[in-house]
């Protein structure tokens, strides 16, 4: 863990940003890395683009320093567990919906994390599928309605 911490405080001071704490843990067979600083703009910018580019660039220093790819999640002042938690209510939101109505719902355009969170939070749902679709940047989730056919079977 030492690594990841020593990569993490490198990026953090080509930043310019001089107050964090850096606190890294086990988590899901990779690591949380828990960043705390007054100075979250620096780190996170406008609409998370900064924050995303940091977590790439940590995970891919990790991954060529170690030799192997790891699991790895970058938190900044608690921002990636509220968006985490956002996301799934909203994911919930749009699942009871498609329930409801019988229909399909898109989702906006999506990392690949935040797809990965409404698969794992929506499976096993009744009714409920989720699918990628799209390419690139404008790769998004759709929440699909799906009849039960346990429940056709017994009528």
């Amino acid at each position: 863990m030492e690594d990841i911490k020593e990569i993490t405080k490198s990026l953090i001071d080509m930043l310019g940003v001089v107050e964090t704490t850096i606190e890294i843990v086990d988590h899901n067979g990779g690591f949380l890395i828990n960043i705390k600083s007054p100075e979250e703009y620096s780190l996170i910018g406008r609409e998370n683009e900064k924050f995303e580019a940091f977590s790439h660039l940590v995970k891919r220093m990790v991954a060529k320093k170690r030799g192997e790819e790891v699991r790895i999640i970058v938190d900044i002042n608690g921002v990636r567990a509220q968006n985490d938690e956002l996301i799934k209510s909203k994911a919930a939101m749009l699942a009871e919906r498609a329930r409801s109505f019988k229909i399909d719902v898109e989702m906006d355009p999506m990392t690949s994390y935040e797809r990965m969170l409404v698969h794992s939070h929506l499976e096993g749902r009744p009714n409920i599928k989720t699918e990628s679709i799209g390419e690139g940047k404008e790769r998004k989730l759709v929440i699909r309605f799906v009849e039960d056919i346990a429940s056709e079977d017994k009528i």
